[in-house]
């Protein structure tokens, strides 16, 4: 996992960057998709899943997990519900 956290760390500041602005091209949508496969690449669905908390961490101030939702096909990565999808009040 210090492995990951050190290569991943990057990643993780700029997709939570990415997921900070108030609007994403396709370029933004672009990097957050090759992101996911690269983690799928370096460590299957759990390092996926180790990057996306990372970025959650670093992003609690977003009601939707679009992670969730653009990463979906990638590995064995798929979206939730709906209702896991938007913060319920947080």
């Amino acid at each position: 996992m210090r492995l990951w956290n050190e290569t991943l760390e990057p990643t993780a500041d700029r997709l939570a960057e990415l997921l900070c602005r108030t609007h994403l091209d396709e370029q933004a949508h672009r990097t957050i998709v090759q992101a996911g496969a690269q983690a799928w690449q370096l460590g299957g669905i759990i390092c996926m899943r180790h990057l996306h908390q990372m970025v959650l961490n670093k992003t609690k101030q977003l009601e939707v997990d679009y992670l969730a939702l653009w990463w979906d096909g990638i590995g064995t990565w798929q979206k939730p519900h709906f209702s896991q999808l938007v913060s319920a009040g947080q």
